[in-house]
């Protein structure tokens, strides 16, 4: 075997060697915890803030890493064939292609592909270097191919309505990869999941049904009102008139505390705030708009001129945060008889 041979082996092991480097670098920035990188950046590791860099200009990266893939896999394949053809002869080229055909499958492509994945972090870190200074080399290759992508993109998508970058989806299971990194409290991410469903959820899903709620009925005698709302722990009450389907309004305990203390006749009417009403089947959304509206911390539930319910702004923020505790309180809210204002 004369020395060109011999150089041409050494060459062609060689890149193999980069096209197995640039595969399993396309892996590794494709599947790196991009946020548990950015920790160790803004903790001062030098590595993966040029590996944040990188992430962060991914679309010329990933054009770098395919620039040298592609050139090594065409060197390699030629160098290949040139080696087959002259130990071979004319079934050389057949060969070349057989053998570079699972040489770079098995050993440049699988494997490497494989190990970079289930350690994407450490590989990412690893290779940065190189790829940062193949991003540079390559430059005027790279940016030629990324306008001529942008071109074609935009032209093709032009004059149609992008869709979002995330789903709901998708955007709870970036939250959750938040959680698993660290970077949040499981409390917090619980928190930001339920906002996210938080205008799916209907107003039925949370009212306290009628048949929970206590209410004040003008047809009953002054002293039974009194006693009632000086003895219930509850801040608002429902005013109703013969029956729970015609609310006058919502009274405000504190309005009136001080005349009833005092032994004076309460004058419901007068102390009386606007009803905010609400359909059962309105989202919480629209139940926070209406609430804002009327600046009341409890709406009443109506369908069809019938009332089916309460529900406060404890009850949605509990859609938040889970259940709201105060020191009298000796259960879950959800187990309570009546929602707490």
């Amino acid at each position: 075997m004369d020395d060109s041979i011999g150089r041409s082996i050494v060459l062609l092991i060689f890149l193999i060697a980069a096209y197995a480097f640039f595969a399993s670098s396309e892996t590794a920035y494709s599947y790196v915890n991009r946020i548990h990188v950015r920790m160790q950046a803004e903790d001062g590791d030098r590595l993966s803030a040029r590996v944040l860099s990188l992430l962060d200009r991914f679309d010329r990266l990933l054009a770098t890493i395919l620039v040298g893939t592609n050139i090594s896999n065409v060197l390699a394949s030629s160098i290949a064939t040139v080696i087959a053809v002259n130990w071979f002869g004319n079934m050389g080229s057949v060969y070349a292609t057989v053998f570079m055909t699972v040489v770079i499958f098995l050993f440049a492509e699988t494997l490497p592909k494989n190990i970079a994945r289930k350690n994407s972090e450490a590989t990412a870190r690893r290779h940065s270097g190189l790829i940062e200074a193949f991003y540079w080399l390559f430059t005027p290759v790279t940016v030629l191919f990324t306008g001529l992508s942008t071109a074609v993109k935009n032209l093709l998508t032009k004059g149609r309505e992008m869709n979002p970058t995330y789903t709901e989806d998708e955007f709870q299971s970036v939250v959750e990869d938040y959680e698993e990194a660290g970077a949040l409290e499981t409390n917090e991410s619980q928190i930001i999941q339920s906002a996210v469903d938080f205008s799916d959820i209907r107003v039925r899903d949370i009212m306290v049904p009628l048949s929970s709620v206590v209410m004040v009925d003008t047809v009953q005698s002054p002293e039974s009102i009194r006693e009632l709302v000086l003895h219930v722990r509850y801040s608002r009450l429902p005013v109703c008139r013969k029956g729970a389907d015609n609310i006058l309004g919502i009274l405000q305990v504190r309005d009136c505390l001080y005349s009833l203390m005092k032994g004076e006749k309460l004058d419901l009417i007068q102390n009386l705030r606007p009803t905010c009403f609400i359909h059962p089947d309105d989202t919480v959304d629209q139940l926070f708009e209406e609430m804002k509206h009327y600046r009341s911390h409890m709406a009443v539930v109506k369908e069809k001129g019938r009332t089916l319910g309460i529900v406060t702004m404890e009850d949605m923020l509990e859609e938040l945060v889970g259940d709201i505790f105060d020191e009298e309180d000796l259960r879950p809210r959800r187990q309570q008889e009546v929602s707490r204002v």
